[in-house]
């Protein structure tokens, strides 16, 4: 069984790049699993790829290589023992190091793996401000890694990628690097070939893991709710269009230092729909069903997760309760209590 840890920080596009590796691999016969850690309650991530019939595996609340490293030797366990996968993916948090997870792995009792491969996905058009607010962090991602992957290269400047290049040289000399755009099958092809065929060179720079600091002065919320649509019917399109752009507005006018993310996903009779935000300036990523019509009085069973730096809990909470009114009369939002995390 062959190892790829996917590390980078909130919004670097692992999700993307790991529902594009598995379907490479898919047509190609190789079986794969996908294990997916993410901060806070809620796993919006596991959802989306869960959607492509994929076999996803979610741990939540808290980071792998500081707090649930047994949750992650468990899940390889029972991956091992019931499906017997050529591959597992692992789409580690934002918070997380290739290091700190290679040391959760020193814990697994089955068969050494086959090959490990760390590969880092950087954002260029955040690098600058994100090595300023949490250079531990983000230096030890990419030091850590066998395969260094520049992502974005449609949104970032020419200037932004020329510097990522440069701290990856700086950081990581001995490793690849790859620059992508995660939604262009002609960009990924030369990476995905590589991923295939030396999945698991020998490990990169050895370097510790993220200062726990980093992952204590994070308070992520999220939440489950259902949105009604109301009686003229609603475009469901609107909890990314408006409701996610709304809720990183009124965060930045709150003083948050940066987005981590801000993500959702929705489903309603007939369709489903995602979307995520990093930055204010590269706006929202939306994908699934953005056209469809909602019927009045259908139910969308919504997932939120919002996660940003210097504002707390209850901020984000009353910041989250003020976007959803962004969506009336449209779509009325009620509690909603589900546990229906992929399996």
């Amino acid at each position: 069984m062959r190892l790829l840890l996917f590390s980078g920080f909130l919004g670097s596009g692992k999700t993307t790049l790991i529902l594009a590796l598995a379907g490479h691999l898919s047509a190609r016969g190789i079986t794969s699993c996908i294990i997916v850690n993410e901060i806070g309650e809620i796993g919006i991530d596991g959802r989306v790829l869960a959607e492509g019939g994929l076999q996803v595996y979610e741990i939540t609340a808290g980071c792998i290589c500081c707090q649930i490293g047994v949750d992650l030797v468990r899940t390889l366990e029972e991956i091992a023992a019931r499906y017997h996968p050529e591959v597992v993916m692992v789409e580690a948090s934002g918070i997380a190091t290739p290091a700190g997870v290679r040391d959760a792995l020193t814990y697994y009792p089955g068969e050494p793996f086959e090959e490990t491969t760390a590969v880092t996905l950087v954002d260029p058009t955040r690098l600058e401000a994100l090595i300023e607010v949490m250079t531990p962090l983000i230096e030890s991602q990419i030091a850590g890694a066998d395969q260094v992957v520049i992502t974005k290269t449609d949104q970032a400047t020419p200037g932004e990628v020329e510097r990522a290049l440069e701290a990856a040289a700086r950081l990581n000399p001995a490793a690849p690097v790859w620059t992508v755009l995660a939604t262009d099958g002609e960009s990924l092809a030369p990476l995905l070939a590589r991923l295939e065929r030396e999945a698991g060179a020998d490990a990169g720079a050895a370097v510790g893991s993220s200062p726990p600091a980093l992952a204590a002065d994070l308070e992520p919320y999220s939440v489950a709710l259902s949105l009604v649509a109301g009686e003229g019917g609603a475009d469901a399109g609107a909890v990314c269009t408006r409701l996610l752009p709304a809720v990183g507005e009124e965060c930045d006018r709150a003083g948050a230092t940066m987005i981590g993310h801000i993500k959702c996903h929705g489903r309603f009779p007939g369709g489903r729909v995602h979307g995520h935000v990093t930055s204010l300036r590269t706006g929202v990523d939306c994908g699934g069903d953005l056209e469809r019509r909602m019927e009045p009085g259908e139910s969308m069973a919504l997932d939120l997760a919002v996660l940003v730096y210097g504002l707390s809990r209850s901020a984000i909470e009353a910041i989250v309760r003020e976007a959803l009114e962004t969506l009336a009369p449209e779509l009325t939002p009620q509690p909603a209590a589900r546990d229906d995390a992929p399996a």
